[in-house]
């Protein structure tokens, strides 16, 4: 059975000019790409508590992720979801 849903966020400062591709059916099945940035709605806030809770010892942000791949290993990241395979991958555009 594929799995559907899922929010994938880019949280980055990209250049303006840089143009990132992806294959349409990668959104299917309810499956979202969103963007944000220093100026999203509730980053200072969101930031803020997110670093209190690290400097306290109760968040390890390492244990949250499962790898880093840059941003042209994509499409293997979409096999590992489907594949059903646990996935919390950072994804870099610059240099990994």
């Amino acid at each position: 059975m594929p799995l559907s849903g899922g929010v994938a966020t880019i949280v980055a400062n990209i250049p303006l000019l840089i143009k990132i591709e992806l294959l349409g059916a990668s959104l299917l099945g309810d499956r979202k790409m969103r963007g944000t940035s220093r100026r999203g709605n509730r980053f200072r806030v969101d930031i803020a508590r997110l670093q209190e809770l690290w400097r306290h010892g109760r968040l390890k942000p390492d244990h949250l992720k499962s790898g880093q791949v840059k941003l042209d290993a994509i499409n293997r990241v979409f096999a590992m979801l489907k594949s059903g395979a646990p996935v919390r991958d950072l994804i870099s555009v610059g240099v990994v």
